[in-house]
């Protein structure tokens, strides 16, 4: 059982990176928005600002694995600098709700992936800030974006 936090149980979630294989992130040209219009742009305010243009990888050390694939768009972080490669692996899981090989994931399991990421990286005070508010989800800021994301679902820039 977890600790007791505001009269609710806090149950931490952990998870660990075995491997990680960085790739490359390209930032969307003003030509790239104005060409894809419909891919870069949605409603509610959502504007893509980079894209990958070399494969990331990640795998747990309980072997499940997210494949970050050329061509996927990314609005960079949420509320945060674009530091890291944590988002990237967020919002992938976010946007498919799936590790690779079709292995289902949860919220939780999404945001525990990025704190992950996130220590891995070195950026602990982050890790702990962002672990607590999705912890908190203030406003249900994190369970709206779960759900509109895949609603959404994954977008890949126009010449991939």
């Amino acid at each position: 059982m977890g600790k007791m936090m505001y009269g609710m149980t806090l149950k931490k979630m952990k998870m660990h990176v075995s491997t990680q294989t960085r790739g490359t992130l390209r930032r969307l040209e003003p030509r790239d928005v104005s060409i894809c219009w419909g891919w870069c742009w949605y409603p509610r305010g959502k504007v893509y600002r980079y894209y990958v243009a070399e494969p990331y990888s990640l795998e747990l050390s309980d072997g499940r694995r997210i494949l970050l694939k050329p061509g996927m768009l990314t609005d960079g972080a949420t509320c945060a600098p674009d530091l890291g490669d944590s988002y990237l692996y967020h919002d992938k899981l976010y946007y498919t709700h799936t590790f690779e090989d079709d292995i289902p994931c949860s919220r939780e399991e999404a945001d525990a992936v990025m704190e992950a990421v996130l220590r891995r990286e070195g950026r602990t005070v982050y890790a702990s800030i962002f672990s607590f508010f999705s912890w908190l989800n203030p406003f249900y800021v994190f369970s709206s974006a779960w759900k509109s994301a895949k609603e959404m679902g994954l977008q890949y820039h126009q010449d991939y």
